[in-house]
């Protein structure tokens, strides 16, 4: 539901795009397929669509970058002023998420709290980079099942 949400509510492009619906495609029968935990895949999911939207956040994370900049979508070695940012802890999950492929997300450990603020951060990272974004109500929903 929540995948659902957020696909017709940021995929604004009526051209056919075959790459982004073999994406959707995917993630979906991976959704109805998997043998292992789902948990992670809605995480997953925000990064890599960001990418067809055309804010992919940049992949250059090394052990300096304590930093996501969430508004720039770069790692930095210092908390940005204006506040729209990943922490430490949450940057190193994030920059591991997104070097994981789908079937491998469920590897990433974080407890039901980190898992629920690393969403409340991709959700804003979706606010800065997509102008009129709607409201997104079913990651409540998410918040009881994982």
């Amino acid at each position: 539901m929540f995948i659902v949400e957020i696909a017709r509510k940021t995929i604004r492009n009526t051209e056919q795009n075959k790459p982004l619906f073999q994406f959707l495609h995917q993630v979906l029968l991976y959704l109805d397929q998997s043998k292992v935990s789902i948990a992670n895949v809605h995480l997953y999911f925000m990064i890599e669509l960001s990418g067809y939207l055309g804010f992919y956040p940049d992949t250059n994370h090394t052990e300096e970058y304590h930093f996501f900049d969430l508004q720039e979508g770069w790692y930095t070695q210092e908390a940005p002023f204006h506040g729209y940012f990943l922490g430490p802890e949450q940057t190193r999950q994030f920059a591991h998420l997104q070097q994981l492929e789908l079937s491998d997300c469920h590897q990433l450990k974080l407890s039901r709290e980190g898992r629920h603020r690393l969403l409340e951060k991709l959700l804003l990272y979706y606010r800065l980079h997509l102008e009129h974004l709607p409201v997104i109500h079913s990651h409540q929903i998410l918040k009881d099942i994982f």
